[in-house]
């Protein structure tokens, strides 16, 4: 395709997510019974009042002097809070969710500009078109497969059995057997189940997968659902004993946000870097680990838009890896227009 002289980017350029996973319920049953669902339960949410030490790092006024120090730390700490988890009798947490996967990552859900429209659309349906969107369908299955969504539930269990359905096809996968670290040569299970996951991408329909976890963490263990985040800064002042700790529950029974579980799907960034062998961070415009406190690929110059703007604009094409990358960012969605204080090109 000739490319118009003179490319800008719109005001108005947006896609819609291509991965739309729901609420992953938790419920609770006994290792060798994860067979049988009739004998798992849900767990639900429940609260309790504890009275805490004043652990946190002190002011330095107060550090600095022992009577203060003394007269702080024989506070009491009291927090009421959410917590979750096994019971008694019960060692292995159970943790559900769909998950779809959509076709057309080259149609924008708005683009105000019709010759950047056609040029974007032609680059990215040739992207397609030549990596048959292989190398992202093998990393999403591959989270799947490791159990990745499961966060802080998954370290140090006993066992992990990833059950994943689409239509009347079932793969059972041992969680340990897959990297969190890496993504090595799949086994044919998971390049079946990337295949399908392929086929929503590339298909006329989308592809739906129902997961099933289960977790063999112990007897009454803690179980972690989703924290919520509570921006409490324009209500009434807090009272000691107020909740401090909102853990995410559907109905009361706990559970992780679809945002969450999205998130580990799409932790297949290892391309932000030339290091040898890093570890996969979540797919996002500037490579941000906010637990990190660091953007990796903002200070590497090659975050989404500097790469995407110099593949559409100027025909400066990535390497593949890149190109893996930004088309990635598409199937994750949001918006990329031209912000209004830019000034015109």
């Amino acid at each position: 395709m000739v490319k118009p002289k003179k490319l800008t980017l719109p005001e108005v350029l947006s896609f819609s997510g291509r991965i739309s996973p729901s609420e992953a319920l938790f419920e609770g049953g006994r290792w060798e019974d994860r067979h049988d669902a009739g004998k798992f339960a849900p767990i639900m949410i429940t609260q309790k009042t504890i009275r805490g030490t004043i652990s946190n790092r002190l002011k330095e006024n107060i550090a600095n002097n022992p009577l203060k120090v003394d007269a702080e730390i024989q506070k009491a700490n009291i927090q009421t809070i959410d917590a979750a988890s096994l019971e008694s009798h019960h060692n292995t947490l159970k943790m559900s969710f769909t998950v779809r996967f959509f076709n057309d990552v080259h149609e924008p859900t708005a683009c105000n500009k019709s010759d950047y429209l056609k040029v974007m659309q032609s680059t990215i349906s040739d992207y397609v078109t030549r990596t048959n969107m292989k190398e992202l369908a093998i990393r999403y299955a591959t989270n799947i497969a490791n159990g990745r969504f499961l966060w802080r539930n998954r370290l140090n269990a006993g066992g992990i059995e990833i059950n994943v359905t689409h239509k009347d096809k079932t793969w059972v996968f041992d969680g340990h057997e897959y990297s969190l670290d890496s993504f090595e040569k799949p086994t044919s299970d998971l390049e079946s189940l990337a295949d399908v996951i392929r086929g929503g991408l590339l298909a006329d329909d989308f592809t739906l997968l129902k997961v099933v976890a289960y977790v063999e963490i112990g007897e009454g263990q803690t179980v972690y659902p989703s924290q919520e985040f509570v921006n409490d800064s324009s209500g009434p002042k807090k009272k000691k004993g107020d909740k401090t700790k909102f853990l995410h529950q559907k109905n009361g029974v706990a559970a992780v946000t679809s945002q969450k579980i999205g998130n580990a799907i799409r932790t297949i960034d290892t391309w932000y870097t030339n290091e040898h062998n890093p570890k996969p961070i979540c797919v996002e415009v500037y490579g941000s680990v906010t637990t990190h406190g660091v953007a990796h690929r903002l200070s590497n110059i090659n975050d989404f838009f500097t790469l995407f703007d110099g593949w559409i604009l100027n025909n400066k094409v990535p390497d593949i890896n890149q190109q893996h990358y930004v088309v990635a960012i598409l199937i994750r969605g949001g918006v990329f227009g031209k912000s209004k204080g830019d000034k015109p090109e």
